[in-house]
């Protein structure tokens, strides 16, 4: 889907929880596939998870214009 949308070439990894845990938290991934949830009913809850460098993003790519603030 990535390929025919967006021209991305991915690759996936499976991992057992811990490690994924750990090469997240180390950032060793570009992109990952992870649960989060809203505080609250509200789309600006999940804008966080987009932004590069981060406690819980879910991307470690840093492409300037989805990292300008």
């Amino acid at each position: 889907m990535w390929k025919k949308n967006i021209d991305v070439e991915v690759a996936l990894k499976n991992q057992e929880w811990k490690v994924m845990l750990d090469n997240m938290h180390q950032g060793k991934f570009d992109v990952i596939r992870y649960a989060w949830t809203a505080e609250y009913n509200n789309p600006m809850s999940f804008f966080g998870i987009f932004l590069a460098g981060r406690e819980h993003t879910l991307i470690n790519i840093h492409p300037k214009k989805t990292c300008a603030r």
